[in-house]
């Protein structure tokens, strides 16, 4: 077996999130004072201080007002304004069923990530659920994924494969030395994708088993 570890992104790879996490930015950049930019989906994947800076210029103490603002209206609702992707649930079945260790790698606190698990009933097939924590230095997806190998007990990254819908999982697949495999149901483009070099690119999550089955056969 080639890969015997699958991480996951959440936003955009195993739940279509981005209704109540732009939902609740919109919220809270309102309430701060700040006019939400067009495109939010650019916010969904990669963590929200990262993101904040990156496309709106709001940095240090101001990031972090705006990030009070977004957790009051995520926790109370944001979270579960949320779906699982047609076909997830039963992918993740088949390859616990079949052996594979799963996990997720995910730039979403990871408070929130293991909730929305619970929630969607994700997590029977979840070794562990592993998010950013920004207070323990795990805000780079390479962090994130190489603190979720470790707590596996994961040594051998040639067996490992990131599974995620956006350039940050790709390039933090990369650094942090593992394969990735992009997917095409979530946010990002196949375009996108491709230019950030991933190994495999899926369509649909059952198409994501054909290659993970015929890649491992």
């Amino acid at each position: 077996m080639r890969y015997s570890t699958i991480l996951f992104d959440l936003d955009g790879t195993l739940t279509a999130s981005a209704p109540g996490i732009t939902a609740s930015l919109e919220f809270a950049l309102k309430e701060c004072g700040h006019t939400p930019p067009e495109d939010m989906l650019r916010f969904v994947g990669p963590p929200l201080w990262y993101s904040l800076k990156e496309f709106c210029g709001i940095e240090g103490d101001e990031a972090e007002r705006v990030i009070s603002r977004y957790k009051e209206r995520y926790t109370r609702r944001g979270m579960f304004e949320n779906s699982v992707y047609e076909g997830v649930k039963e992918a993740l079945e088949s390859l616990s069923q079949k052996g594979y260790t799963l996990g997720t790698a995910t730039g979403k606190y990871e408070l929130y990530a293991r909730r929305i698990t619970d929630h969607f009933g994700l997590s029977p097939y979840l070794a562990g659920v592993f998010g950013s924590e920004k207070d323990k230095g795990r805000v780079e997806k390479a962090d994130i994924i190489g603190y979720a190998l470790s707590e596996l007990g994961i040594s051998d990254k040639s067996t490992v494969l990131m599974v995620g819908d956006r350039s940050y999982d790709a390039e933090g697949a990369k650094k942090a030395k593992v394969d990735c495999m992009g997917v095409l149901w979530g946010y990002g483009s196949k375009e996108e994708l491709e230019s950030a070099g991933v190994r495999y690119i899926a369509s649909t999550p059952a198409h994501m088993l054909e290659i993970l089955y015929e890649t491992n056969s």
